[in-house]
């Protein structure tokens, strides 16, 4: 199953801002730091291209294919970018091995890359239109995620490098990124639902303000339609402040859930489905799958 542009086009928009910076942060280095990181531009944007063919992201794609906003569907793309595509993609380009073995050094490349962690926060809010905000407000369920995610790519990466069962590893990350969201998924299944659509109160209006219209004769008649009007207004704006902080504390649950899931399918990919299994115990969800 493939999906469609659109389920990826919230990411897109802001990879194309976040690969412009890095470029742009290369061109400030010299020698093997510059090259190195540039190789790495290109190699992350190879595996982005990867996404809709993989067979070991259909399960992903699958539950993807449920997100119907455009922020759930964002961070679809920037957890696996950064869980899945990151480690592996380093890892194939680690410093002090193969083409890389005299420079850079593997603490030099780690501060290459750990510079460039403003990059993405930064480009997030400015797809949204928030870019006028404090970066902290957004630390609480996608930032935060993101930058632990970031940092266990590096060691992820390192292990992909330097140790055995490297295949095994990564069959267990591409896993792990299903079961991450799966279980945010059906750890608050009614609250995606109401992604869906509007409160009935912010409907209502909608029938309503037309037939007073006609019917409109005198003051009151009016009035009773700009007090309809006002009243939907309210409960619009107070559906879509509801709506965003569910979708909030979906992406955080997620993260926190794919960020433990991936380092296990890493480190003991063997004991991926166990630790998979205690953990739906412990959030009193069905162990049936």
């Amino acid at each position: 199953m493939r999906l469609p542009p659109s389920y990826f086009r919230p990411f897109d928009k802001v990879y194309r801002a976040v690969t412009a910076d890095i470029r742009s942060r290369a061109a400030t280095l010299a020698g093997d730091d510059r090259t190195w990181l540039e190789r790495l531009v290109v190699t992350f944007l190879e595996e982005r291209q990867r996404w809709n063919d993989s067979g070991q992201l259909a399960g992903y794609r699958a539950i993807w294919l449920r997100l119907n906003t455009p922020l759930l569907r964002l961070a679809a793309g920037a957890y696996l970018h950064v869980a899945y595509d990151l480690p592996r993609a380093m890892a194939n380009d680690w410093p002090g091995q193969g083409r890389w073995a005299h420079a850079p050094t593997v603490a030099r490349g780690e501060g290459v890359f750990m510079g460039l962690a403003s990059i993405f926060p930064l480009h997030f809010q400015l797809s949204l239109g928030l870019g006028w905000l404090p970066p902290g407000l957004f630390r609480d369920y996608l930032d935060a995620p993101m930058d632990r995610l970031r940092r266990g790519a590096w060691a992820h990466a390192r292990i992909l490098a330097t140790e055995p069962g490297r295949p095994q590893r990564e069959a267990a990350m591409a896993e792990a990124l299903t079961m991450g969201l799966k279980d945010a998924w059906d750890l608050q299944p009614w609250k995606i639902k109401k992604f869906l659509r509007p409160p009935d109160g912010a409907v209502f209006p909608v029938v309503t303000v037309p037939l007073l219209t006609l019917v409109a004769g005198s003051s009151l008649a009016t009035g009773l339609t700009v007090a309809v009007v006002l009243w939907g207004l309210f409960e619009w704006r107070l559906y879509v402040a509801r709506n965003r902080q569910m979708q909030r504390e979906f992406i955080a649950t997620w993260g926190e859930m794919l960020e433990d899931y991936v380092r296990v399918a890493v480190r003991e990919p063997e004991d991926l489905e166990r630790f998979r299994h205690q953990r739906r115990i412990d959030l009193r969800l069905d162990t049936a799958d």
